[in-house]
This record gives structure tokens, sequence and C-alpha cells, in this order.
């Protein structure tokens, strides 16, 4: 890169007793991003001519001797407020200037003016006389423009017209510029940025041709710059990890290093995707919204430049908790369409489940298959769950009371799922029959006689648990939602 001038006015105003000093005159430094100092207002870079070498800055090629493809062009768009009065502020000062050397005024010329103020945007991008598309500044209009300035000024003492030409003025190759005799043309480029002011002067030899309207005020719009990716250097704010729900959305504005700053960059720019779009998916502007439990990474790209975070993307429901030890069963009952939410912010753990409910969620497993050749239950008739129990009648994963009814809507026992899911294993003919020591449950002798193998079963596969440390099944106890989801996770999880 070229090395950069540093000028700073001397403003001095006095209020009361008070005395504020923004330094400004001439000095060669080097000026990087992190530059903190309150001296510091203001960069006037290099000038130039048509006759001046200009050549690609450093930082540039060696990205595109990397990965980097110097020949394919991508589309950045960054938000700013032009400023018309300001130009022609600036033009006055300019001829102001001229007229104390006895030369002739410039006058604005509306193609001038017009790539003045796409240079500006393009400074924002990739601050200097190589534009971000790794052209010479003098391609934007080469039919007109023989000379440049640019400057950046990030606070009150380089944020008006005023300030900026008196850092120019102070620079000798921008004075030379602006003093030029045989100049006869104009265009004034300006862009405000996340509070960073940006100016461009290009000149003209040839006769200008002026606006048939002169524009004034200012006009706030999202510009469209060419750049090659070797001159685009992306980041974000943050770098930690994202933690989202399912149904929740988030997204992180993109910046981009202009060789002084990092600034935003609207996020359509960059191409986004998501390693996992089952997990979370991702628009064109950025938005992540999350779909399903787990683990992704986003991606925001302009050609080989790339930028990412991981994204983790969690239950929907306020009612379950990572700490819980029915989470990971939750979490994956739920990832897994078996066990939805009672609401769609609640799982409902401690809510009893019925009998009605598990035939349905054994029945979806199996892709809601239709039945025929089979008796209705008394009790079931057109309900949510009518189909759902033919299919579990018929394939002997449920009996029902022996009276001719099913009783779905009463509230299952643990006994009773345990040999629900024994009758579904033997169902997809996973069934093995099973052994176990039942004297260590102090609660052995409240098992149903019916349920007594279907219990040894599950304890056996590790359906079953057990409670209090593994000395109690609990067979009569009413099973909740959390423990339902805990038993068909164990089930689909290790009954192989």
């Amino acid at each position: 890169m070229k090395k950069l001038k540093i000028f700073t006015v001397v403003i001095i105003i006095i209020i009361c007793l008070s005395l504020s000093v923004t330094s400004f005159a001439a000095e060669n430094i080097e000026v990087n991003s992190s530059s903190s100092s309150n001296e510091v207002t203001g960069i006037i870079g290099d000038a130039i001519t048509i006759d001046s070498e200009v050549t690609v800055g450093t930082d540039m090629k060696a990205k595109a001797a990397q990965s980097y493809n110097p020949y394919q062009i991508y589309n950045v768009y960054v938000k700013g407020t032009s400023n018309y009065t300001y130009a022609y502020e600036v033009l006055d000062i300019v001829n102001a200037e001229r007229k104390k050397q006895g030369l002739n005024p410039l006058k604005m010329d509306e193609s001038l003016l017009d790539s003045a103020m796409i240079r500006a945007a393009e400074t924002v991008i990739y601050w200097d006389h190589i534009r971000p598309n790794a052209t010479e500044c003098f391609s934007i209009n080469p039919d007109k423009m023989n000379g440049e300035n640019i400057a950046i000024g990030w606070n009150s003492g380089s944020a008006t017209p005023e300030s900026v030409m008196e850092g120019w003025m102070n620079s000798p190759g921008h004075r030379a510029n602006i003093l030029t005799e045989s100049f006869k043309s104009i265009g004034v480029g300006h862009i405000v940025v996340d509070g960073v002011n940006y100016w461009v002067q290009c000149f003209g030899q040839g006769e200008a041709v002026e606006p048939t309207k002169k524009q004034t005020g200012s006009v706030t719009r999202t510009n469209k710059v060419e750049v090659v990716d070797a001159a685009i250097w992306l980041s974000t704010k943050y770098t930690s990890d994202v933690t989202i729900k399912i149904g929740e959305q988030t997204s992180r504005q993109i910046y981009t290093n202009n060789t002084v700053f990092n600034v935003a960059i609207e996020n359509n720019s960059a191409k986004w995707t998501s390693s996992n779009e089952k997990v979370a998916t991702v628009d064109a502007y950025g938005k992540v919204t999350g779909v399903g439990v787990g683990d992704t990474t986003i991606t925001a790209n302009i050609g080989a430049e790339t930028i990412s975070y991981n994204l983790h993307v969690l239950l929907p429901f306020v009612d379950v908790k990572k700490s819980d030890w029915y989470y990971s069963s939750v979490e994956y009952t739920y990832k897994n369409g078996i066990i939805s939410g009672a609401t769609d912010t609640e799982f409902r753990p401690s809510a009893k489940i019925t009998r009605g409910m598990i035939v349905t969620i054994l029945w979806r497993m199996e892709g809601s298959p239709k039945v025929t050749g089979v008796k209705d239950f008394t009790d079931v008739k057109g309900q949510y769950y009518y189909d759902a129990v033919r299919w579990a009648a018929k394939y002997g994963v449920v009996n029902g009371y022996g009276d001719g009814r099913f009783g779905p809507n009463a509230n299952i026992t643990r006994e009773q799922l345990a040999t629900i899911l024994c009758n579904y294993s033997k169902y997809k003919k996973k069934y093995s029959n099973a052994t176990v020591d039942t004297s260590k449950y102090k609660d052995w002798n409240r098992v149903s006689s019916y349920a007594r193998q279907s219990i040894q079963w599950a304890i056996k596969t590790g359906v079953i648990t057990g409670k209090e440390n593994g000395t109690k099944v609990d067979p009569l106890g009413t099973a909740t939602r959390g423990e339902a989801a805990v038993m068909i996770y164990n089930y689909c999880t290790k009954v192989k």
C-alpha cells in the first residue's frame, strides 16, 4: 500500500473557558484501523494524475496470489448518505483557491460528479486510487478524468468541506491537482458510512458539461460496488458461537476492512450457506432460522473470502432445560418427529400421557398406515387416535381391557407402557426373551401378572432403568410425558 499522509487542521473553539483543539498538519506515517488518538481526525491519501504510476497495493497482490480470482467480479452493497450540497461547497472553495492564483474556475461536470460519487462509495470498500475491482481509478471515466484526490474524515474536525479542503491544500500533491491550470472540470464525491466521511475529487482537462439541474441536499442510498475478492477482508464484530431455539431467528452484520476501517456492508453482498439445513436455514441477507435441534456452521463468502460462525439450535420449549434428566430424550424424540410439544413453546414433561397418545406415537413411527379387517373398540370412534388404535390392535401391539374397551383417554401406567413397547418389539421382530433378577426391586410384587415378562424385557434392554437408584420399577405409577420420552428414546436407541 502507498504511504498515507495525515493532515490536521487547527480548530480552536473557546466557549467560556473551555478549549477544544484538533490537530492537522502534515506528516508521513502509516495508519491502520487501530488508531485511537483523538489527534487524528482524517487521512489524506496520495494525489495522482493520469500520468502517475498507479499499481495494485501489496495487500491485494498477496491475496490475489493465493486462491483468489483476480478476474471474477462480485457485487458488494454499501449503504450511505451522499451530500450534494457539500460537493458544491467544495467546488466553491476550490475556485476560491484558484482565484487566489489567478486561475480560471472549474465547473462541475455531470459525468465527473457521478463518477466521484461512485468513487466515494468505492473508497468505503477499498480506500486507494486502485478501485476495488483492481483497475486504476481513471477507468471509471477514461474519457474525462485526469486526476484524483481522496480523503477520509471521522469526526467534526474533518466532516466539512472547509476542513477537508484545508487538509488537501496542506498537501503538495493534492494542492497541485486543485491548482492545475489545465484542469477545467471537476466532480466531487462524498458519502458518510458509519459516521465516517469519504471524499473524492475527480479532475478533467475537458470542458465541463454541467448538470441540467443542480442537485442539492443529501441522498441516502445503497450503492453497488464492483469488487474482486482480493479487495475484501470479511469479518464480524463477534466471534463467539450463537445459540437459538427452534423457530427463532438471528443474523450477524458483516464487515470488510477498507485498509483503514472495518466498515459494514450489506449482508446480501455475500453468499450465505448453512452446513446443515435440517438444523438452520439462512436467506440471502444472512437471516438465520432455527428449524431443527443440532449444530451447524453459517458461512458468508464473497469469492474465496469467507467468514463463518457456529450455531447451536435448541429445543423451543421453555420448560425443558439442558440440565433436566430427560432433556436428551425429549430432544431425540422431538428432533425425529416422534413426540411433539404440548404447545409451540411447552413440552410439559410432568404432564400425564394417555394410552391413546402412546399408540398414536408408535403408529406415526410406522408411517401412519391405514388398516382393515379389525374390530373397533367400543370407546374408540372417530378421534385423532382412531386409525392408530386400529393399527395397534391388528398387530397385537395393544389388546384393550378385555371388555371391548381400549381406554384411550386413561393415563398410561409404566407397566402398560412397558407392555406396549414389548409388544411393539415383537411386531418389529426385535424381541428376545429376557430374565432378570427381580429380587432387588422392592415393589416387584405390585407388578401385574400380565406385565411381568414385559417389565423384565424392558429392564434387560434398558427401556426402563428403575426409580430410587434402581430399587423400584413403580409399575402402577402413571407415566409422564418426560418418562414416556425417555422410554421411547431408550427403545429407539437400545433395542436393535
